[in-house]
């Protein structure tokens, strides 16, 4: 699969949501549940709320949709 990082934006410092960072990467809601270690209902939560996503969760997340974590937005 293509990370995020890959893929192309209007700008090189756009932010995206964990959402689209998931789309962009090519995962699924349940498979990136499966391999960041999460529900899938937890994963819908901080894609719907970002700014309750705790910090490791998103480092985990970013690792896995190979996007830095600078890059993604945890507003609503």
């Amino acid at each position: 699969m293509k990370g995020a990082e890959t893929m192309h934006t209007s700008s090189p410092l756009s932010k995206i949501t964990l959402r689209d960072a998931r789309i962009l990467s090519g995962y699924t809601p349940n498979v990136a549940a499966k391999e960041a270690k999460v529900s899938v209902e937890s994963l819908r939560r901080y894609e719907q709320n970002p700014g309750k996503t705790p910090i490791h969760i998103a480092v985990r997340l970013s690792n896995l949709y190979n996007i830095s974590i600078d890059r993604l937005s945890f507003k609503k």
